[in-house]
């Protein structure tokens, strides 16, 4: 991935307005995949979260080709096959980078939507942490963010990518549902206390 945390400060913030303007691209690669899967549609709330993680980690695990040849910008100019520290190699391919990607996108769209003063950051805090300059989607404390959702993805699938017979064993993370639903309420619990506002004042979206 793109070390984010060691680009010039100036370098890291054109990246961020390069991804964020290409995050509604991203969503309707996504809303086409999820036509074409012959799903029921979604409704945009985090009740999809669940049918989506089982969507995405059953297509990590076939793990086929898309016919695209881009890559997201958080990837940067690592190549393939994926190598660790210690020479061995990883299962990640550039279909599962772009599928990442696209899933990430509903799952801001979702957060965006329950949490009407979500805005876009370069995250400027925390240097000795990896989200440092990183591309995230502030929903509620900008001092402590939630991880950017392409991180938390791409994580979860690494299980469907290492055991394509059974992907849907348990991963080890928490569900993407509960993991929304606490980012949003922590989200509403921070903006009340700081804005003096109830969530009940706004729209959910």
């Amino acid at each position: 991935m793109l070390p984010f945390s060691a680009l010039p400060r100036v370098t890291a913030l054109a990246l961020t307005d390069q991804f964020v303007a290409g995050r509604p691209a991203a969503l309707e690669r996504f809303r086409a995949r999820w036509a074409a899967s012959g799903r029921e549609p979604l409704i945009g709330t985090s009740a999809d979260l669940p049918e989506l993680q089982d969507w995405f980690m059953r297509t990590a695990a076939r793990n086929e080709a898309d016919g695209r040849d881009d890559l997201p910008i958080w990837w940067g100019d690592d190549g393939f096959p994926v190598v660790d520290y210690f020479g061995v190699e990883q299962p990640e391919t550039p279909q599962y980078v772009r599928l990442v990607d696209d899933v990430a996108a509903q799952i801001e769209h979702i957060l965006a939507g329950q949490v009407p003063r979500a805005y876009w950051a370069c995250q400027p805090h925390r240097p000795y942490d990896k989200l440092f300059q990183m591309p995230v989607l502030v929903i509620g404390d900008p001092e402590w963010p939630p991880q950017p959702a392409w991180n938390h993805v791409y994580i979860t699938g690494l299980r469907a990518l290492r055991n394509p017979v059974d992907p849907l064993m348990k991963t080890g993370h928490t569900p993407w549902s509960k993991k929304a639903e606490d980012q949003v309420d922590q989200a509403w619990q921070w903006w009340e206390r700081e804005g003096g506002v109830r969530r009940t004042e706004w729209s959910r979206g």
